[in-house]
């Protein structure tokens, strides 16, 4: 006798792959992604003057960016913190220590605690890069939230 597909089958289905796929992303995410060497993640600081060399003052936090690389691409994830409340802030990404292929990205505006997110791409080769993500204002609450940026962020591209 052949059994029929019902609606009730195809629910356990789908719950049944939904739980294999969580299995296999639960060791990336409890580590924060660092078994995963496609996967990189670096602070943002609070320096008010950013070069193409990234952030010269490392001693004010500012956020962070978590970053995925995949053939051609970075995925990435800009978590902005303790800057300017209730600011427009644009984000540049491109190559230290020159500022090359940069990319730019519409602007954001952060809440009242100076926090924002940021979600994007950034198309470039494979290979070795040195990223910088640059996210600056116009109307600074203070001179070191101007600028908010990366130091000497390498992720390499497959």
């Amino acid at each position: 006798m052949r059994k029929h597909f019902t609606p009730w089958r195809a629910l356990v289905l789908v719950v049944v792959a939904m739980g294999a796929i969580a299995a296999g992303a639960l060791p990336v995410l409890a580590d924060g992604g660092s078994s995963n060497p496609d996967f990189r993640k670096a602070q943002l600081f609070r320096d008010g003057s950013i070069s193409c060399t990234g952030a010269d003052d490392t001693s004010h936090p500012g956020g962070r960016v978590l970053a995925l690389a995949q053939p051609g691409i970075v995925f990435f994830t800009v978590k902005l913190r303790n800057a300017s409340p209730n600011s427009s802030y644009t984000l540049a990404v491109s190559q230290e220590p020159n500022c090359a292929s940069p990319q730019f990205y519409p602007p954001v505006t952060t809440d009242g605690d100076g926090d924002a997110n940021v979600y994007g791409s950034y198309s470039t080769t494979s290979g070795s890069h040195n990223l910088l993500f640059d996210l600056s204002t116009t109307t600074p609450n203070t001179p070191i939230n101007r600028e908010i940026g990366t130091r000497n962020f390498f992720i390499r591209v497959p």
